[in-house]
């Protein structure tokens, strides 16, 4: 019993705690330091998985734009069709026999017939 207190006892002597602390910090930032390590490598797959997908979104995107640029109406010639629509409705009729009814719409067909 004397042997293992005066091992202890040696053992435990003010410079040797102080390199046994000194291990333990160590010890503890080699640990600290791997973690964050490996929390690093996980931070860089995921930022490779989001531009990934970023790309991904962005290329369907510009294909969506196309798409709308190819089906996209030409409001020009829908607006002069309009117009004329309205010039249409404008039309009065003098009375409402069938004659009258007949020339009226005979003169708009020759309207629209000449506006190509």
């Amino acid at each position: 019993m004397k042997l293992i207190s005066s091992l202890f006892g040696s053992f435990f002597s003010g410079s040797n705690i102080l390199l046994i602390v000194l291990f333990c910090v160590c010890g503890a930032m080699y640990l600290n330091i791997q973690s964050l390590q490996k929390e690093n490598e996980i931070l860089r797959l995921k930022e490779l998985h989001s531009q990934s997908e970023l790309e991904g979104l962005e290329l369907k995107l510009k294909e969506q734009n196309e798409a709308i640029k190819k089906v996209r109406l030409d409001l020009k010639n829908k607006n002069e069709a309009l117009v004329e629509v309205s010039k249409v409705q404008k039309v009065f009729l003098k009375d409402t026999s069938c004659e009258s009814e007949l020339l009226a719409y005979k003169e708009l067909f020759n309207i629209l017939g000449t506006k190509k």
